[in-house]
């Protein structure tokens, strides 16, 4: 399963398309000056989840909450100089994920902490493609690891 983010028109409100072309999730961009969050809603226009910045941590670091105001997700950039690398920790089932990928964030992989499993493979060209390869893992959570992993490491125009 094939999911495509545009990030070139970052907007305040922009989709997230499937492998055929067709809208599967929307996501609402909100930043001000003490916020930034991202909302995905589903075709119904139901939130999905959020991502929200943390602030005052000393690595960039991100939650992301169910459709219940839940906290699911923490995503940790990790201190590294040659390549950004991330730690997603499962608050639900306490399960721990990490990213790897090359020198520039182009082309990396969401992969269980052993690394023995990837669970979705991401490449960024004019946006991001995201293939999911395990379809037990939540699509929607995935595609927010994806735009925190985007807000941390590449500025958008709007910011």
């Amino acid at each position: 399963m094939k999911f495509v983010i545009n990030t070139e028109d970052f907007s305040s409100r922009f989709v997230v398309l499937d492998e055929e072309g067709l809208e599967r999730y929307s996501v609402k961009n909100e930043m001000d000056s003490f916020m930034r969050k991202l909302t995905i809603f589903d075709l119904a226009d139901d939130i999905v989840c959020t991502v929200e910045k943390k602030f005052f941590t000393i690595r960039p670091t991100y939650a992301v909450y169910n459709k219940h105001q839940q906290l699911v997700l923490n995503i940790r950039k990790k201190l590294n100089l040659l390549h950004p690398e991330f730690t997603i920790v499962s608050e639900l089932d306490e399960v721990k994920f990490h990213t790897i990928g090359d020198f520039f964030g182009s082309n990396f992989s969401i992969t269980t902490d052993d690394e023995e499993e990837i669970i979705a493979k991401i490449v960024r060209n004019n946006g991001y493609t995201i293939e999911v390869l395990n379809d037990e893992h939540d699509v929607s959570a995935l595609i927010a690891i994806v735009l925190s992993i985007h807000l941390c490491c590449h500025h958008t125009k709007d910011e």
